[in-house]
């Protein structure tokens, strides 16, 4: 999904875009966890569905750190971002 957006966005941008994209699916990776740890484990058909969900995030983790590896290997590694190329990144651009 974000690999498309490289026209638009620096190098930086793009890499500062891929990880929020792999914290946010690891957070609900961590939720689809904790609802499994507290799930009745004699309600095993909820347990069943809960470690399914878990499962699942934890593979979509894996094919975006693959993807985003594979744009690393592709591209090279940006330069981290100085404090003034953020800051202009949250500046409104004048049309």
């Amino acid at each position: 999904m974000l690999l498309g957006l490289k026209g638009s966005l620096n190098e930086c941008e793009l890499d500062l875009l891929h990880q929020r994209s792999v914290e946010a699916r690891r957070e609900k990776a961590r939720r689809a966890q904790k609802q499994f740890d507290t799930a009745d484990p004699e309600n095993w058909l909820v347990a069943d569905e809960l470690e399914r969900r878990w499962n699942q995030s934890l593979q979509r983790v894996r094919e975006i750190e693959t993807r985003i590896q594979q744009h690393r290997d592709r591209e090279g590694t940006p330069i981290a971002p100085t404090r003034s190329s953020v800051a202009n990144w949250a500046m409104p651009t004048r049309a």
